[in-house]
């Protein structure tokens, strides 16, 4: 017993000795690594609880959000030769909002009490906010989806008009949707992330530009002419989610 203790008072006087080295000389600081020693050996950070539903949702969101942004200002903007543009742009968008929601109530710890997110509104909880984002992202989305879907059908002039109405909110919410995961992030403890709260909706907002620039250019099959704007824009918002990264 008294073996122990001794062995056990000798531990203890290393890793204070150790930590007031750390703490009057910086140098030294430098030269002794963080050897993760904590009470009762648990680490200084929890584990992070996000598992894949929740990295499948951060790019299945952001995706979806920029198709619908991209749709959205080809309507508006562009000719004729965009319409396949306009189109995959909006069918993307409903099936991220499909999706989203899924994985979201899958990641719960009690999925049946999902509707909980939605009780209240909190502007200053990025959780409560990207909740009713997602609700009128989906809401707004599945319009213009399904008056996207009764135009090629139908090919009524009214329909055109309900989708284009339709995406200007669609837009508008799923500029949120590719940006509001970060700031939930950057609210944990987390240094990587807590650090770079002011790059991270940068980021997230370039990398979600990039995916639905290219998952329209890959289901739209349009032409030389369609497609170019698509991989200028997929160009421009790779390289800033690089310069961001590296920052």
């Amino acid at each position: 017993m008294t073996q122990e203790r001794g062995a056990y008072g000798r531990e203890r006087g290393r890793r204070r000795e150790t930590h007031w080295r750390r703490v009057i000389d910086p140098e030294v600081a430098e030269r002794i690594p963080y050897a993760g020693e904590t009470y009762y050996g648990r680490p200084a950070i929890k584990k992070s609880h996000y598992s894949w539903p929740i990295c499948a949702y951060l790019f299945i969101g952001g995706l979806a959000g920029a198709a619908q942004i991209i749709a959205t200002l080809a309507d508006l903007a562009g000719g004729d030769h965009d319409r396949n543009v306009v189109r995959a742009g909006r069918y993307i968008a409903l099936g991220g909002a499909l999706a989203s929601p899924v994985l979201l109530i899958v990641d719960l710890h009690t999925p049946g009490r999902w509707y909980n997110m939605l009780r209240i509104f909190r502007p200053t909880s990025a959780m409560s906010l990207g909740s009713w984002t997602l609700a009128a992202f989906g809401t707004f989305s599945g319009l213009a989806a399904a008056a996207q879907a009764a135009s090629d059908l139908a090919g009524a002039g009214a329909f055109r008009m309900i989708a284009t109405a339709a995406g200007i909110p669609a837009a508008a919410t799923g500029a949120v949707m590719c940006v509001y995961t970060a700031p939930l992030l950057a609210s944990t403890n987390a240094p990587l992330w807590a650090s770079a709260y002011r790059l991270l909706p940068g980021l997230f907002g370039a990398t979600a530009t990039a995916t639905g620039a290219a998952a329209i250019s890959l289901l739209a099959g349009t032409s030389e002419r369609a497609r170019r704007p698509l991989e200028q824009v997929g160009l421009v918002a790779a390289g800033a989610e690089l310069a961001l990264g590296l920052a």
